[in-house]
């Protein structure tokens, strides 16, 4: 094969050194090993192209990490992008369709949204007092926990991290909306302030370290929220409305904030220099598109995040 090889395109070994000789050999003992031939074709016909200055910055990578870590961090950033992508379709395009659980689905396995780091501590699968009380077991490794309300309710997401450096808690309460409600202070952001204060006035939950965090995410919202968060002068980018102290704060965002101004701008230059081509399939609901993004990541062999 090399012989063929040498013969097609010597310049692939012509002037080089020994070390990026090997560099090559081992490059077409590795794919011949795949067994693929397509991928064999594809990676011999890229190494062609590339430019003498390319070939020594991919030599000067692969000396310092491996070909599998930079395919894994490709493959992650191709996902993020597809997953901006989807949710930014459900809610403009499938406004009136999509359900609440369309986009909860998603962020249930791709919470980096919200924050890296962050784990996801429960979704919705009971009430906001058992979560409350498995929280206790679990994170604040309480043996036998008790609440001293009752609190009532169920939240979307919970995240969490424990940051080492300095012993501090970040908690996430999320409560998500289908994108044709136009968030109400009245309604949904009463809502949200009730699962606040239950939650913060918990002896169990309301430690010097614990800082929490609640976000209600729809499209829009109403003059009064929007007056809500013109009031908070500095944070009013981030959509606060609420800070009754530094480790209890609420958020009401729009969607567009999020996935555009925030990821958008994180996530435009990687996509630009990376060239990755948006996939064009059609789907006929926001079911089949939520479930394209989700068996996607599965499919890739993406693991799951950790759930409790």
């Amino acid at each position: 094969m090399l012989k063929i090889i040498y013969t097609i395109s010597p310049s692939l070994f012509s002037g080089k050194g020994e070390n990026e000789k090997k560099f090559i050999c081992s490059i077409f003992a590795g794919l011949l090993s795949s067994q693929d031939n397509h991928l064999i074709q594809v990676i011999l016909e890229q190494l062609g192209q590339l430019t003498e200055e390319e070939k020594k910055d991919l030599k000067n990578i692969l000396e310092r990490t491996t070909l599998s870590n930079v395919v894994r961090t490709i493959k992650e950033v191709d996902h993020r992008l597809e997953v901006l992508k989807t949710l930014k379709e459900l809610i403009a395009d499938y406004t009136k369709q999509t359900l609440e659980n369309n986009i909860q689905r998603i962020l249930d396995e791709n919470f980096w949204i919200f924050g890296e780091q962050f784990r996801l501590f429960s979704t919705t699968e009971g009430s906001l007092k058992n979560t409350l009380l498995k929280y206790a077991k679990e994170i604040l490794e309480i043996e036998n926990p008790s609440l001293s309300t009752e609190p009532k309710g169920e939240v979307d997401l919970f995240l969490t991290k424990t940051e080492e450096s300095n012993d501090i808690q970040k908690n996430i309460i999320v409560e998500l909306k289908r994108p044709y409600i136009k968030l109400s202070e009245e309604k949904e952001y009463l809502q949200l302030k009730k699962y606040c204060n239950k939650i913060t006035k918990e002896p169990l939950c309301n430690g010097a370290n614990q800082y929490w965090e609640f976000y209600l995410i729809g499209t829009n919202y109403d003059k009064t929220i929007e007056d809500l968060i013109k009031s908070q002068g500095a944070e009013k980018q981030k959509g606060l409305v609420y800070a009754p102290e530094e480790r209890i704060k609420i958020y009401v965002r729009k969607w567009s904030d999020i996935l555009e101004v925030e990821w958008g701008n994180k996530m435009k230059f990687l996509k630009e220099k990376l060239e990755i081509q948006s996939k064009s399939e059609k789907y006929l609901s926001p079911n089949d598109l939520t479930n394209s993004v989700i068996d996607r990541k599965i499919e890739a062999g993406t693991s799951k995040p950790q759930k409790k």
